[in-house]
């Protein structure tokens, strides 16, 4: 039986689609990704945007996770940067390699003072383990199924926006000023993506973050933030890697729809599930019809529990095992 998902939208669609179309020339380094990440799980859309902004040639390869070409299953998880036939993947490693290998193409990502650029890895570091967990744990609230309140999920992702926008320089309108750096990138894909909660959790009260001048005692910080995500929203690296609306609809409701007491229960099962990757059992491909659904679904959640990371180290250094196909 086919997992549900290899039915939805193949491609990238709209001005996403107009730049993966400028990018399929063969070339050295090449972006490899699942399709279903550019429609709502862009970690790959982190990498993209470091491309565009730096204006390193590089091929397009878009690959249906489910259908996924002989050649391409010995690579490291998708999205995978190939650079001179190696593969790199994790994004925000892949952005500092691309600041480092190109270091004369385009916008300079990384501040060049040390303390910067610590700066700049400690609040990405924060995204990734701060704000994208709160993002899915607020997505995925279900009545009657969630152990939360959506009050409290709500609650939890705001204050984690809102602490990101006070760590930014006072003026902007970018994180560190009035350019962007890699740590604006790392972030952007999930900011654009705000209008998912007024869209799917309208009954509810939708997003909640506070209009201008409704932002309490923190207003200040609500405006840096909105003057930011506008900033963002308009950075034409971010609007040419960004697909269609309605093509992206389809996958939230499969994510929003993901009951939020299921990942939690992951929590208590990952001893057994860390066993069996480093066992090498089942996990050879997530998506080759001998994992159960059971085994792609875990894997799926892996990406937003609390517990993603853990588990993505574990299963990165399986990956790199010779006889992990």
């Amino acid at each position: 039986m086919a997992h549900p998902d290899s039915n939805l939208f193949p491609h990238a669609t709209g001005l996403a689609k107009a730049t993966a179309d400028k990018h399929t020339a063969e070339q050295p380094l090449k972006l490899t990704f699942h399709w279903i990440l550019i429609l709502v799980y862009s970690f790959v859309q982190r990498t993209w945007t470091v491309l565009e902004e730096k204006g390193i040639p590089y091929q397009y390869i878009e690959v249906n996770p489910y259908h996924k070409p002989e050649g391409l299953m010995k690579l490291n998880p998708l999205p995978t940067l190939q650079y001179d036939n190696k593969p790199l993947y994790e994004s925000i490693v892949v952005g500092e390699f691309l600041e480092d290998a190109y270091p004369d193409h385009g916008l300079r990502l990384l501040p060049s003072d040390p303390y910067q650029r610590a700066l700049g890895r400690i609040w990405a570091d924060f995204v990734t383990s701060r704000v994208i967990p709160s993002f899915h744990r607020f997505l995925q609230f279900q009545p009657g199924q969630s152990s939360k309140p959506i009050e409290e999920l709500r609650a939890d992702f705001l204050d984690n926006l809102r602490q990101f926008a006070e760590a930014m320089e006072d003026n902007g309108p970018f994180f560190f000023g009035k350019e962007p750096s890699l740590v604006d990138f790392v972030m952007a894909p999930w900011a654009i993506r705000l209008w998912v909660f007024d869209h799917f959790k309208s009954s509810h009260g939708g997003l909640g973050a506070p209009a201008e001048g409704k932002g309490g005692e923190h207003e200040k910080s609500w405006s840096r933030w909105r003057k930011w995500l506008a900033a963002i929203e308009e950075r034409p690296s971010i609007k040419e890697t960004t697909s269609e609306r309605e093509k992206q609809l389809k996958t939230g409701k499969g994510v929003s729809d993901w009951p939020t007491n299921h990942i939690l229960e992951i929590k208590d099962a990952r001893l057994s599930i860390s066993n069996r990757v480093l066992e090498n059992r089942t996990f050879d491909d997530p998506c080759k019809s001998k994992s159960t659904d059971g085994d792609i679904y875990l894997i799926q959640a892996f990406a937003f529990a609390d517990i993603g990371r853990e588990i993505r180290r574990t299963w990165a250094g399986v990956m790199q095992k010779e006889e992990w196909v």
